[in-house]
């Protein structure tokens, strides 16, 4: 267990430093790194008159204490939403979970014995390791917070490399014929790991994507278990914990303040009936029609409203009874939206009449994306300003050889190249749009324009004609909700950043605590 090795699959810092057994690991599908740093989120007002929470305690909301484990709890009920529309993320860390009880359960039948001097003698080898490669400029713990780890998701890493490994040279699977090359080696250990699997008996007891794309409801298990793995549960608080321990800081973070604004919105006695919410979700699909009329980009029309909901709230109208985050927001924008008055709609639909509510021009858009500096290019793959020039002069040319407009678009969209995308979207007299929309106005509908250069692009449009504004009576029921939701955002924001409401800590020192093992 000393060979080393780079995994092809990874660039990141720590894997290049680390051996191969850490590699080994990587045969699961690991939570993406920490998109944020520990530190990021919303800056918080410190009032030094206030006392520092307790240990224990990471966070109060109107003098009520909300403790670690009480948060583990909650960003477990969380997660459930994200695990049923995901396989990545929450999911992961539950597999996780899952491997390593299943792993700890073949160990003990094997009667094979892992302790806590093994693992800190593997951890001392790879800081050995990262020392030397780095000529001393990194250690173990460096690199773990430059890759966004925390010690406890690497602590329980690290057993589970090590037991992963004894299990596949034990000679009930591979003994002595466990090969020395790595690449090989761990492959062969992720199929000794498989056939683990093959032949433990895994039950849900909560709904994952597979359950929703089959069609099949998940096992009834008793209440507070997860997941039962060879018989043995897995219960909330446990992958709770471990979802706290593990994920990026920022997703961790983004659970904390959910959690918060719901306790928040509860203490000021926002709260609504089953009823109510039933009444919110059709009230929000009667407003669908128009408000997707209203958005920039007409794909917008081709989108039922339940996948609106369910991307908006990461939850479908049916389960938003079980989320007191939604049922909070569901309600504190049903109570903004009594004080909205005919006078404040008045005024806001003035502001919009130069954009979203005002006459507008439709239009086929092509947009080609280029980069501006010649670094940017090589390390963003993005062409350069000549090359999008060129290619916007070769679809007017493939067009006035007699190829559809609708084909040249199709066959962009199928390309899947980000920096190349056709739309129809709406341009209007604003400053966003004015070049654009100056160009369009001059063209008949049908037409092609020549090849537009903005900052970073160069646009091809096709007229599909003018729209003429909305009135106010049109538009009156969604200037209401933006209204109400605005107000909603806000009443949320002055409260959550201040520490007469809300206090935070952040960043938790519990995810630097190595789990029970």
């Amino acid at each position: 267990m000393t060979s080393t090795c780079d995994d092809p699959m990874t660039h990141r810092p720590i894997y290049r430093l680390l051996p191969a057994v850490l590699a080994l690991a990587l045969a699961l599908p690991l939570v993406p790194a920490a998109a944020a740093p520990e530190g990021n989120g919303a800056a918080k007002k410190k009032d030094p008159n206030l006392p520092p929470l307790p240990a224990g305690v990471v966070a109060e909301v109107a003098g009520r204490k909300l403790t670690f484990d009480g948060f583990c709890y909650s960003a477990a009920q969380q997660a459930l939403a994200d695990i049923r529309r995901q396989r990545s993320g929450p999911r992961q860390v539950l597999e996780q979970l899952i491997e390593e009880l299943m792993v700890r359960q073949e160990c003990k039948r094997l009667g094979i014995q892992v302790t806590q001097a093994d693992v800190t003698g593997l951890m001392k080898q790879w800081d050995t390791r990262i020392r030397r490669d780095s000529n001393g400029e990194m250690n173990l713990r460096k690199a773990m917070k430059e890759e966004g780890t925390t010690e406890a998701e690497f602590v329980a890493m690290t057993w589970h490399v090590i037991r992963k490994e004894r299990v596949a040279e034990h000679p009930q699977y591979l003994g002595k014929t466990l090969p020395k090359h790595e690449h090989t080696r761990l492959r062969q250990i992720g199929i000794v790991v498989k056939r683990v699997r093959d032949k433990t008996v895994v039950e849900y007891g909560i709904w994952t994507k597979e359950h929703v794309d089959s069609r099949t409801a998940p096992k009834k298990l008793p209440d507070g278990q997860v997941v039962t793995v060879g018989g043995v549960p897995i219960t909330m608080m446990q992958m709770g914990r471990a979802l706290v321990m593990r994920l990026p800081g920022g997703k961790v973070r983004d659970y904390l303040d959910k959690e918060c604004k719901a306790a928040l919105m509860n203490s000021e006695g926002i709260r609504i009936s089953d009823k109510q919410v039933d009444e919110e979700v059709a009230h929000l699909e009667r407003l669908w029609p128009l408000e997707r009329e209203l958005q920039k980009e007409e794909v917008w029309r081709t989108v039922a409203f339940k996948d609106r909901f369910e991307t908006q709230f990461n939850m479908t109208p049916q389960d938003v009874k079980k989320s007191r985050f939604a049922r909070g927001l569901l309600g504190l924008v049903r109570r903004q939206r009594a004080t909205v008055t005919d006078k404040k709609i008045a005024e806001e639909f003035k502001k919009g009449q130069e954009g979203q509510y005002g006459a507008h021009m439709l239009v086929s858009d092509i947009q080609i994306s280029f980069a501006q500096r010649k670094g940017l290019m090589a390390d963003t793959g993005v062409r350069s300003r000549r090359d999008a020039l060129k290619m916007a002069h070769g679809i007017l040319k493939k067009h006035a050889t007699g190829v559809p407009f609708e084909k040249i678009t199709a066959d962009l969209n199928n390309r899947r190249d980000p920096t190349v995308r056709a739309r129809r979207i709406r341009l209007y007299k604003t400053q966003g749009d004015q070049i654009l929309y100056a160009q369009a106005a001059r063209l008949r509908r049908g037409d092609l324009s020549s090849p537009i250069e903005t900052l970073s692009e160069v646009h091809v449009l096709r007229s599909e004609g003018p729209r003429p504004a909305r009135t106010l009576e049109e538009v009156k029921p969604y200037v209401r909700e933006v209204l109400s939701r605005n107000a909603a955002r806000k009443w949320i924001q002055d409260r959550i950043t201040d520490p007469k409401y809300v206090r935070i800590v952040w960043p938790l020192p519990e995810r630097g605590v190595s789990p029970p093992k």
